[in-house]
């Protein structure tokens, strides 16, 4: 009796079994393509809007150095949030 495990059965799956083909725009139905535009619109727009309260803003009403938040702010979703939640001083 063969205790082994079966090649077949432990074979990780061949990189043409795993769906990693990206969607291009005009794959894309005009309801992504929609949805697409709005989320980066909104991405741009709070970067945006991150970077004006920071450059607007006193040294010494933001949390840590403003460059180090400039730089963070370049982090898709998570700089923004980060600088609104953490990065200003209360006043």
């Amino acid at each position: 009796m063969d205790l082994q495990p079966s090649a077949r059965s432990c074979a990780r799956p061949r990189r043409s079994d795993v769906s990693l083909k990206k969607t291009t725009w005009r794959e894309m139905s005009g309801k992504q393509r929609g949805l697409t535009a709005v989320v980066g619109a909104a991405q741009v727009a709070l970067t945006a809007a991150a970077f004006r309260d920071l450059v607007k803003r006193p040294a010494d009403q933001v949390n840590g150095p403003k460059l180090a938040w400039g730089l963070a702010l370049l982090v898709n979703w998570v700089g923004p949030l980060a600088y609104f939640a953490k990065g200003r001083a209360a006043s």
